[in-house]
Protein backbone atom coordinates (compact mmCIF):
# COMPACT_ATOMS: atom_id res chain seq x y z
CA UNK A 1 0.00 0.00 0.00
CA UNK A 2 2.46 2.79 0.66
CA UNK A 3 5.68 1.35 -1.24
CA UNK A 4 6.62 3.88 -3.56
CA UNK A 5 7.98 7.48 -4.35
CA UNK A 6 7.06 10.37 -2.15
CA UNK A 7 7.62 13.67 -2.20
CA UNK A 8 7.95 15.88 0.79
CA UNK A 9 7.48 19.58 2.02
CA UNK A 10 8.06 20.31 5.50
CA UNK A 11 8.20 23.37 7.54
CA UNK A 12 10.05 23.88 11.01
CA UNK A 13 8.80 26.18 13.84
CA UNK A 14 11.70 28.06 13.27
CA UNK A 15 9.31 28.85 10.01
CA UNK A 16 11.87 27.47 7.24
CA UNK A 17 10.30 25.40 4.87
CA UNK A 18 12.34 22.06 2.49
CA UNK A 19 11.14 19.65 0.29
CA UNK A 20 12.27 16.05 -0.40
CA UNK A 21 12.00 13.10 -1.69
CA UNK A 22 11.39 9.77 -0.42
CA UNK A 23 11.27 6.02 -1.04
CA UNK A 24 9.40 3.71 0.90
CA UNK A 25 9.91 0.12 1.01
CA UNK A 26 8.31 -2.39 3.58
CA UNK A 27 9.69 -0.50 6.54
CA UNK A 28 12.32 0.98 5.37
CA UNK A 29 12.56 4.99 4.19
CA UNK A 30 15.34 6.19 2.35
CA UNK A 31 15.20 9.76 1.03
CA UNK A 32 16.99 13.23 0.77
CA UNK A 33 17.16 16.87 -0.12
CA UNK A 34 19.82 19.23 -1.56
CA UNK A 35 21.54 19.04 1.65
CA UNK A 36 20.70 15.85 3.53
CA UNK A 37 20.09 11.94 2.93
CA UNK A 38 17.81 10.37 5.25
CA UNK A 39 17.49 6.61 6.23
CA UNK A 40 15.05 5.19 8.60
CA UNK A 41 11.99 3.25 9.54
CA UNK A 42 7.93 3.47 9.82
CA UNK A 43 5.96 1.22 11.74
CA UNK A 44 2.22 1.10 11.36
CA UNK A 45 -0.49 1.09 14.07
CA UNK A 46 -4.29 1.28 12.54
CA UNK A 47 -4.42 4.80 10.76
CA UNK A 48 -1.73 5.62 12.75
CA UNK A 49 2.39 5.79 11.36
CA UNK A 50 5.47 6.19 13.24
CA UNK A 51 8.49 7.12 11.47
CA UNK A 52 12.30 7.58 12.98
CA UNK A 53 14.78 9.10 10.91
CA UNK A 54 18.40 9.52 10.93
CA UNK A 55 19.50 12.49 9.00
CA UNK A 56 23.00 12.98 7.71
CA UNK A 57 24.54 16.27 6.33
CA UNK A 58 26.20 15.20 2.30
CA UNK A 59 25.80 18.82 0.69
CA UNK A 60 26.73 22.90 1.48
CA UNK A 61 23.54 25.08 2.76
CA UNK A 62 21.38 25.63 5.31
CA UNK A 63 18.91 22.88 6.02
CA UNK A 64 15.76 22.68 7.66
CA UNK A 65 17.30 23.34 11.04
CA UNK A 66 20.06 25.19 10.10
CA UNK A 67 23.47 23.57 10.32
CA UNK A 68 23.01 20.33 11.81
CA UNK A 69 25.44 17.75 10.44
CA UNK A 70 23.69 14.86 11.81
CA UNK A 71 20.57 14.04 13.84
CA UNK A 72 17.39 12.19 14.30
CA UNK A 73 13.75 13.06 13.79
CA UNK A 74 11.20 11.52 15.40
CA UNK A 75 7.47 11.83 13.66
CA UNK A 76 3.77 10.24 13.75
CA UNK A 77 0.61 10.98 12.09
CA UNK A 78 -2.02 9.64 10.07
CA UNK A 79 -1.20 7.25 7.14
CA UNK A 80 -3.50 7.18 4.28
CA UNK A 81 -2.30 4.99 0.44
CA UNK A 82 -1.67 8.42 -1.42
CA UNK A 83 -0.91 10.69 1.68
CA UNK A 84 0.72 11.28 4.44
CA UNK A 85 0.36 14.02 7.27
CA UNK A 86 3.18 14.03 10.06
CA UNK A 87 4.61 16.30 13.06
CA UNK A 88 7.65 15.16 15.10
CA UNK A 89 10.70 16.57 16.23
CA UNK A 90 14.28 16.02 16.20
CA UNK A 91 15.15 13.56 18.81
CA UNK A 92 18.29 15.51 20.15
CA UNK A 93 16.30 18.85 20.82
CA UNK A 94 12.75 18.28 20.67
CA UNK A 95 12.20 22.18 20.19
CA UNK A 96 13.01 22.20 17.25
CA UNK A 97 9.43 20.85 15.88
CA UNK A 98 8.36 20.28 12.38
CA UNK A 99 4.99 19.55 10.20
CA UNK A 100 5.89 17.02 6.94
CA UNK A 101 3.35 16.69 3.94
CA UNK A 102 4.05 13.47 1.84
CA UNK A 103 2.10 12.66 -1.56
CA UNK A 104 2.63 9.22 -3.50
CA UNK A 105 3.71 9.79 -7.00
CA UNK A 106 4.89 6.48 -8.26
CA UNK A 107 3.85 3.10 -7.15
CA UNK A 108 6.58 0.21 -6.46
CA UNK A 109 5.34 -3.56 -7.27
CA UNK A 110 7.24 -5.50 -4.97
CA UNK A 111 6.59 -9.32 -5.89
Amino acid sequence: MLDGLWTATFQSNQQTLGSGVVVITGDTILGGDGVYYYEGSLSIEGEIGTIVLNINRYGPGLGLFGNLERFSLQLSGRIASGEIRLAGFVRENRNLQFVAHCVKRVEIKIE
